[in-house]
């Protein structure tokens, strides 16, 4: 899974609101609940709402789905354009396709569109839970020799050493490269994306360091590293950056997903990797790039065939780089987020499996409170990458000077998570916050 990054952006111009109460988005029966990759087999269904004009909602109008080419049967849309469609007595593990369509109050098609969907029974990590971040699933003690983990669901693993070891090596399953291995001014560990199931970890060197080995289910941590200076220096333009080795010695350990810039992007006139990537990729981590859509055009983003372009077109997205595009308010126009809505669902849908991080930047207090604006959107990106999107509001919580200012911040990121609940049921496991950023002279960040 590679991570596309999405900051959806708001418009300042008066007109594109006005044109914005006039506008209707593009019809389509979205899928809010479950998340498309993760349909219980012992009791398959999806539900679903309509967004678009009006088509006889509660007059008739029907919801007909078909599964894996086979036609189910009609549901009514209800009067609140929801609709809930069983999928059979159970389901078969593993992937399948539908088509949703719609048909209205007149008889006559509105819309269909077609969505890959995956049977998947849960599991629960069998380990310690630290936290509701972190799960153990192997703590012992580090010796040569070979040690099993279960991995209960496709996503992030952290691998490491209790502290830096000289000869110390850890591949895994079989591997022919180290995954964990000695690095001056790091520690010893890694995290990887690793798949659903059973792995082995075989670790060479060990048999005199008398340490720890620990394997940790963890969730994305991701850092916009936005003053990232280039390799040679630490100093950029008008404003100091963070060098290479700054990053390499503090930073590379405590994150798995980076949106870089500058120097850390890939070379798209030759194709090879810059060498920050190299070292990212070495070390188990994602990077990602931000694209060239501006904020402020609405010429570009109000338009499907441009963000298209621009996003899927760019160089860094042929050379293989995440992206992300910058950014986005709960009160943008409705055409930016229809646009952008149904090029997130053609993502969700090419098989590529390219997860979008959507951030918020009007965050806290705005919330999530016009469903019809937000539903495509929202549940386009949750259902990228195989059902790994996610909504990224930036929350920037600062030092409060009493309990109660504190309180009162916990209290806006509940509400935003439950705001999120309203639109997407599953959506509370799709929010990342983004908490803090670095202080820097002559940066507002």
């Amino acid at each position: 899974m590679k991570n596309i990054v999405v900051l959806f952006v708001a418009a300042v111009a008066t007109s594109a609101t006005l044109r914005s109460a006039e506008f209707q988005p593009t019809p389509r029966l979205v899928p809010v609940d479950p998340i498309l990759s993760n349909v219980d087999p012992s009791r398959p269904r999806i539900s679903f709402c309509y967004v678009g004009p009006s088509a006889g909602e509660g007059q008739g109008a029907t919801v007909r789905v078909t599964l894996d080419g086979k036609p189910l049967d009609g549901v009514p849309l209800g009067s609140d354009r929801r609709a809930e469609v069983s999928l059979g007595a159970s389901l078969a593990e593993g992937p399948h396709s539908i088509e949703a369509s719609l048909q209205g109050a007149d008889g006559k098609s509105v819309c269909s569109h077609g969505y890959k969907i995956i049977a998947k029974a849960a599991r629960r990590a069998a380990g310690r839970r630290l936290n509701n971040f972190v799960t153990e699933v192997l703590e012992a003690p580090l010796a040569d020799g070979e040690y099993e983990f279960d991995n209960p669901r496709e996503g992030w693993v952290f691998i490491g050493f209790d502290k830096a070891y000289a000869d110390a090596k850890a591949y895994l399953d079989g591997g022919g490269e180290p995954v964990v291995t000695f690095r001056e001014d790091e520690p010893s560990e890694t995290m990887r994306w690793l798949d659903e199931g059973s792995h082995r970890i075989s670790v060479k060197g060990a048999a005199k360091c008398g340490g720890r080995i620990a394997v940790r289910l963890v969730k994305p941590i991701r850092i916009a590293a936005r003053t990232i200076a280039n390799e040679y220096n630490n100093v950029r333009e008008r404003r100091f950056g963070y060098g290479f080795d700054f990053f390499r010695r503090h930073m590379f350990a405590s994150f798995n997903t980076f949106t870089m810039s500058g120097a850390w992007r890939l070379n798209s006139a030759t194709g090879r990797m810059a060498f920050a990537n190299a070292e990212l990729a070495a070390r188990g981590k994602r990077a990602m790039a931000y694209s060239d859509i501006r904020p402020t055009d609405m010429e570009v983003r109000t338009s499907p065939e441009k963000v298209r372009a621009r996003m899927t077109g760019s160089a860094a997205y042929r050379d293989g780089l995440a992206l992300e595009v910058d950014e986005h308010k709960v009160n943008a126009p409705a055409e930016n987020m229809d646009a952008f809505a149904e090029e997130a669902w053609n993502m969700a849908c090419d098989g590529m499996r390219l997860a979008l991080f959507a951030d918020y930047c009007d965050v806290p207090g705005q919330l999530f409170t016009n469903w019809p604006a937000h539903v495509s959107a929202l549940s386009a990106v949750m259902n990228t990458g195989g059902g790994f999107g996610m909504i990224v509001p930036e929350m920037y919580l600062g030092t409060k000077q009493t309990e109660e200012d504190a309180a009162r911040e916990e209290g806006l990121v509940r509400a935003y998570v439950e705001a999120v609940r309203k639109v997407i049921p599953a959506g509370p496991s799709h929010v990342l916050h983004l908490f803090g950023g670095w202080l820097t002279l002559g940066d507002w960040s």
